[in-house]
């Protein structure tokens, strides 16, 4: 039985084309490793294991990185303390909604064009960009 996944190629047709088993492979790798990493984050925690690896520009420069204190937020998270999370790591809850839209674009073919449109808008890039290097030099200077 041949299995076949839609691809919208434009607004008005769409067309059929064969399941590629590699995709389909890369997809359960995929989703087999994310759940491999959060059991290994719920069960270690990043401030008592010493194999967590520890962020270069902190300790090159001293300061912060904008992803500095995201490996204890999704322990935290994983163990239902969301306020210690946020506390940990509020750019990680920014970041998510922005984050899982692109993973859908690149993971499945049942996104819509307007939705590829707004994640890869360059004013999007841009923001999120923005936000991210705000978030950088503010968490250092507080």
């Amino acid at each position: 039985m041949n299995k076949f996944i839609r691809n919208k190629t434009s607004k008005s047709t769409s067309c059929l084309y064969p399941l590629n088993t590699t995709m389909i492979k890369n997809r359960v790798l995929l989703v087999v490793s994310s759940i491999i990493v959060a059991c290994m984050i719920y069960i270690f925690d990043p401030m008592q294991s010493e194999w967590y690896p520890k962020c270069l520009f902190l300790k090159l420069t001293g300061f912060q990185c904008p992803g500095c204190g995201t490996g204890r937020a999704i322990y935290a998270l994983l163990h239902g303390e969301f306020t210690k999370a946020l506390i940990l790591n509020p750019f990680l809850f920014f970041s998510q909604p922005y984050i899982i839209a692109l993973l859908i674009l690149k993971n499945t073919n049942t996104s819509t064009e307007r939705m590829s449109k707004v994640v890869h808008h360059r004013y999007v890039t841009y923001a999120y960009l923005g936000v991210m290097i705000c978030w950088w030099i503010g968490r250092n200077i507080i």
